[in-house]
Order: structure tokens, then sequence, then C-alpha cells
């Protein structure tokens, strides 16, 4: 066998590896969503604990947000949380494949918030069961009112009102996905929240994180991932007035 052609028997195999180890794991997580898991808090309220209880009805609710393939739905017991379920007709093979390689990398941030409590992407809670399927329990972050979601970087680029702060907010979080390294699908301004956590102003990805093609690059090597940021970034400037620094690797106004 000559060596451009073990170079890419290798490659394949690799890949084979990991989309059996992907849906050996969604089906391992599957297996938990008989019943509902909620938040149950300690005293102080501030517990994120799991406990099991009964399936979550949210199908009167209206879903606050529609990404490419989840409804967002509030946690109907806690504001704390929003719920993710899937709705996308790709198949299967591909939600499987989307779960596992999600919970790989939500496995890995948790890791790292035993140092760091402030993630540039929402802390994640594990899995319920609902009367509309199993979802996902995700951080939740709410607007000044605690109604609505909180404003995204799309709202501040529509009137004109990224700068001064809010870029340095933007800029921090770009560095710290790079430092966290973060692999990213689609950096688009409604997948950036302006938000307090934690007594501070930021702005986190709520959506758009993870590598969900068939050959996912950036999710086995970093040099991938940085560039995939830098693209994103790049990709994000159309249209608005907005500059993206590739050599500071930075938004400019």
């Amino acid at each position: 066998m000559t060596a451009p052609l073990a170079w890419k028997y290798l490659f394949l195999m690799h890949h084979l590896r990991f989309q059996i180890l992907g849906r050996g794991r969604a089906r391992r997580f599957g297996s938990t969503r008989a019943k509902a898991l909620t938040p149950s808090p300690k005293p102080n309220g501030r517990s994120t604990r799991i406990t099991i209880s009964q399936v979550l009805k949210i199908s009167g609710q209206q879903h606050l947000a529609k990404g490419t393939q989840r409804l967002i739905f509030a946690h109907p017991g806690d504001r704390r949380f929003v719920l993710k379920i899937p709705y996308g007709t790709d198949g299967a093979a591909a939600m499987n494949r989307h779960i596992g390689r999600e919970k790989h990398l939500l496995d890995r941030v948790a890791a790292r918030l035993k140092t760091d409590p402030n993630p540039p992407i929402p802390k994640y809670f594990g899995v319920v069961d609902t009367d509309m399927g199993p979802a996902d329990v995700f951080e939740a972050f709410y607007g000044p009112k605690g109604v609505q979601l909180a404003p995204t970087l799309r709202h501040f680029l529509r009137i004109g009102q990224v700068n001064g702060g809010r870029l340095k907010r933007l800029n921090e979080l770009i560095h710290k996905l790079e430092d966290w390294d973060i692999p990213v699908s689609d950096l688009n301004a409604g997948n950036f929240v302006f938000c307090s956590r934690n007594g501070q102003y930021q702005f986190v990805l709520v959506d758009g994180f993870g590598d969900y093609r068939r050959f996912p690059m950036a999710r086995w090597f970093s040099r991938v991932r940085r560039k995939r940021i830098a693209q994103g970034c790049r990709d994000l400037t159309r249209g608005w007035d907005l500059q993206w620094d590739h050599v500071a690797r930075q938004f400019r106004t």
C-alpha cells in the first residue's frame, strides 16, 4: 500500500471509530430519558442539582426561540433553565451524530468548569423527559425584565450599539472560545446573547458550537478549531458596520 493510500485508510478508520462511539453515546444518553429531571434547589436557591420527578408538560407553551434543529422553551418549574427539543427532519442517524458530538463537547466543558465557572457557552444540566419528547436542559439568559430571552448581537448591530463596552465584551468572548478550544459551526449574530452572569455583563454563544460535519475535523484538530473561529468571525461582519482583524484576532468598528 502506498503512503497516500495508507494515510487515507488510517483517516477513514479513525473517522469510523468516532462515528461508532458517537452513536453509542447517543444510545446511552437516550436510555436515561424515561423520567423528567428537574432542578432541586438548596435552601439558598443556588443549587443546580438534578433530581427525578414527573414528565414536564410544555406542549401548551409558546416556544421562546427556534434554532435550525431545536425549539427552545422556558423550563416550567425553574426560569433559570431552558429546554431544547429537536424538531429537525435530518433523520435518526444525523440526529444521533449531532447528540453524540454535542455531549462529547459538553462533557469536556463540564470538566473545565471546576477551575473556571464562566464558560463561553451555556452550562448544561442534563436531559429531561417532556410531553413533547426528550429535551436538553441549558442555562437560561433573559433580558432586563426577565420575560424575553436576552438580546442578541444582531439586535445591537441593527441599532448601531456595538462599540465601547459591548465591543470589548464581544472580543473577550472570541478569545475565550479560543482559550477553551471550543469548535464552532455557526457564528451568526443571532447566536450571541448579551447577558448578566455572576453579576457581570458579557456575551455568550448560545448556539452554533460543535462540529457536526460528516468529517468533524474541528473536533480532532485544534488548528482547525481556531481557523473555523476566524472564518466565522469574518463571515459575521458581512452586512454590518463591523470589521474582523485577523492579525489581532478581534473585532473593530
